[in-house]
């Protein structure tokens, strides 16, 4: 399982432990349809591969982890091509979610919409010290629909969950530890080794 450095899905996977890293760091991560296709194929050789034992999803860069579906790209789309990106975004967020391994989303910067879902998807969440996790869609007049409304009361509580979900309000790391939405919250530097140890922990199991 590999990848090259041109693509926006990187894959790596070493002693039982799959890698994946989006790679578009000048989109901010962003869920463009390339990237969600990537992500979904990559996510189905995961599940057929008896050897990996334990997943890790990150991105580039230490600006965002993903900022949720690419609007921008979004806007040259019709109707049609705009639901089909939708569906196909809900279906990352399921299969994450439904994956028959633990998975550990480590989450560097901006963690917002579309972003924030898949981050929710994922068993746990280890979060650089600066990253933020939102749910803005109420901005735009839509609701969070990657299953934001769903996950998210089950992991904090439907009053915290409504808060974020109504108000678009941003939370920093570690008001996301006290809520228990994440697991740990380290530094930068520290973020993939922390996520590594952890997964390293599960694997041997």
């Amino acid at each position: 399982m590999s990848s090259d450095n041109n693509s926006q899905l990187l894959i790596r996977l070493e002693a039982g432990i799959a890698t994946l890293t989006l790679n578009r760091p000048e989109r901010m991560n962003a869920l463009g349809v390339a990237i969600v296709e990537q992500l979904l194929q990559a996510l189905e050789v995961i599940e057929a591969d008896p050897g990996v034992r334990v997943l890790i999803l990150t991105s580039a860069g230490e600006r965002a982890f993903c900022t949720g579906a690419d609007l921008k790209e979004r806007a040259a789309m019709d109707a049609d091509a705009r639901w089909a990106h939708n569906r196909a975004l809900n279906m990352c967020a399921d299969r994450l979610a439904g994956l028959q391994i633990p998975s550990i989303a480590a989450v560097n910067g901006l963690a917002l919409g579309g972003g924030c879902e898949i981050s929710l998807a994922c068993d746990f969440r280890i979060a650089a010290e600066h990253a933020v996790f939102a749910l803005p869609e109420v901005g735009l007049g839509i609701i969070p629909g990657a299953g934001g409304t769903q996950r998210l009361p089950r992991l904090i509580g439907p009053v915290r969950a409504k808060e974020l979900i109504f108000t678009a309000r941003r939370i920093g790391a570690d008001q996301a530890l006290e809520w228990g939405l994440v697991s740990q919250v380290v530094p930068q530097q520290q973020l993939i080794q922390a996520a590594c140890d952890f997964a390293s922990s599960m694997a041997q199991h």
